[in-house]
């Protein structure tokens, strides 16, 4: 079981990465792990901005993909989550002031993926900004 959820989670990854290169978002960096936790996906966007995005993935049969009555992949973002997000998004700036500049603009994104795994059917929802 474990192992199916990791493997969802990193093909949705892939999937996140595919997508964002495809909206012209230069990719800097993908799975920046510490002790505290990981950020999944680190780019700029088209206007430069640093961004810091969380991917979640939900293997759902493609019927039920615009079903309202359902958990989707975003249900799974909790406040502490969102939290340790905003730590981990310092983190990687301070860690990394050489190449990022410290006026520069930043924020953090979710990309929540609905994958059917039997016909490898996605919908993808690009949410910007999610900190409150």
């Amino acid at each position: 079981m474990i192992s199916d959820r990791i493997t969802i989670g990193k093909i949705g990854e892939n999937l996140a990465a595919e997508y964002l290169k495809k909206e012209r978002y230069a990719i800097l960096d993908r799975n920046f792990k510490t002790k505290i936790g990981e950020l999944d996906i680190i780019a700029k966007d088209r206007k430069n901005v640093l961004v810091f995005i969380e991917v979640k993935t939900l293997a759902v049969p493609e019927k039920n993909f615009k079903t309202e009555q359902r958990i989707f992949p975003e249900d799974h973002l909790s406040p502490s989550k969102l939290k340790k997000l905003l730590r981990l998004a310092e983190l990687y700036c301070a860690l990394h002031g050489d190449k990022i500049s410290s006026d520069a603009e930043r924020r953090i994104d979710l990309v929540a993926i609905d994958l059917d795994l039997a016909s490898g059917k996605t919908h993808i929802r690009h949410l910007e900004n999610i900190m409150p």
